[in-house]
């Protein structure tokens, strides 16, 4: 299995200033998954136990059933129910293979 790519994980906000050692470690620790059209990926209310960082494809992201926002390569979700162990705060689900 594939290590994401340095630029990849630079381009997430909370890791762009590590250091390429740092850069190098955190990648040993990414699993890839793959994600057809229309599965939910996280589920909101529910436990959150993962980050995620899209590499390609697109996912929605809704809140109370309504579609927020649309999420692309380079965007990344979950690292709040993650942080502080708390409830997913959205529903992400994925648009095309992802």
């Amino acid at each position: 299995m594939a290590q994401p790519s340095a630029d990849l994980i630079r381009s997430i906000p909370i890791f762009a200033e590590l250091d390429d050692g740092s850069i190098s470690q955190l990648a040993t620790d990414f699993i890839e998954r793959e994600f057809r059209a229309g599965q939910e990926i996280a589920t909101e209310g529910e436990g959150g136990l993962n980050f995620f960082v899209v590499e390609s494809g697109t996912a929605d992201v809704s809140v109370g059933g309504a579609v927020v926002k649309t999420l692309g390569p380079g965007a990344s979700f979950g690292e709040v129910a993650l942080v502080d162990k708390s409830a997913r705060t959205a529903t992400v689900t994925a648009t095309s293979q992802l």
